[in-house]
């Protein structure tokens, strides 16, 4: 998919990075190198999963070696931070520059936070690139599997419970119950009835059934697809209500709320923003969230006070 060795590391500056803080710059140069190689190879295999289209494996392999640059180009950055960093060990106490070096130790692990930041940040952003290129079967598939992983994991402490592990039964069984019937709430119809047929199944290994024939679990699939079914297809986007200077809107497509300014909010009205789980999203060029009555509540309980309200 992409190509990856030690040879990506520039192996003179690896060297340099250590020479003023270790007896063996060697080493510690192959060590970097070698962590580099790993790293790479963890992250390949985390994401190929969610790459089964040939569309889906183009776009992983593109975004891994833009991914691979910009890990590459950090890492660089911060091993020519640390050639600035010294130790009394290897350089010797007399007239050693302790403030110049505090000042330069820090820049380095700055450096080495920005990598740890951004990776999280970027392999975030692929995983997300990934999933939304899904077909409808593998969303549904991988739904599927993350509530089974939910079964299994519940009744297995129900199983322990029985045998006399002193944890509250019912709690695990509203997690089940829960996971299954937000799942079909959402849409996710043929998932939701996956995971109640494999209930059915998985429990029969219990002393006696965690949800009887009459628990409401076995129909919130059913009940779920009636609901839906009924309600109409809202798509495009709806005004929620405008001010001056801002307005909040409910975009059915994209399943946000969305607020749209017509200048950069002020710092407070931001930090609001971002307490409240508003994030910015550059494509729309708007603040959102997902569209659910209590986002509506929340963008219009921030924004109100800030700016004079035009239309409802």
């Amino acid at each position: 998919m992409i190509k990856i060795s030690h040879g990506d590391i520039n192996r003179s500056l690896a060297e340099r990075a250590f020479e003023g803080t270790s007896f063996t710059p060697e080493k510690r140069a192959d060590g970097v190198a070698k962590e580099y190689v790993s790293h790479m190879e963890r992250v390949v295999a985390k994401l190929s999963p969610l790459a089964e289209t040939d569309e889906q494996k183009d776009l992983l392999s593109q975004e891994l070696r833009r991914y691979q640059a910009g890990y590459i180009n950090r890492l660089h950055a911060y091993l020519q931070s640390r050639t600035r960093v010294m130790s009394p060990m290897i350089t010797g106490p007399a007239r050693f520059p302790v403030d110049r070096n505090r000042k330069a130790a820090r820049e380095a692990d700055r450096r080495g936070d920005e990598i740890s930041d951004w990776s999280a940040a970027a392999l975030d952003a692929i995983r997300k690139s990934l999933i939304k290129t899904r077909t409808p079967e593998q969303a549904s598939d991988a739904e599927f599997r993350r509530l089974k992983r939910r079964i299994d994991g519940n009744i297995a402490t129900l199983l322990q419970i029985q045998n006399g592990s002193p944890f509250n039964a019912q709690a695990f069984k509203d997690s089940i119950a829960g996971a299954i019937k937000r799942s079909a709430d959402a849409g996710n119809i043929e998932a939701a009835r996956r995971a109640t047929e494999y209930l059915r199944d998985a429990q029969k290994v219990l002393g006696r059934p965690a949800f009887t024939d009459r628990h409401g679990v076995w129909k919130y699939a059913e009940d779920a697809e009636k609901r839906l079914s009924a309600e109409p297809d809202h798509s495009g986007t709806e005004k929620v209500v405008e001010y001056d200077g801002v307005k909040i809107v409910n975009n059915h497509d994209e399943k946000r709320i969305q607020i749209m300014f017509d200048d950069k909010p002020a710092s407070d009205i931001r930090d609001a923003l971002k307490s409240e789980g508003w994030r910015w999203s550059r494509k729309h060029s708007a603040w959102q969230r997902k569209n659910t009555p209590a986002a509506i509540y929340s963008a219009k309980r921030i924004i109100e006070n800030a700016f004079i309200a035009l239309t409802n």
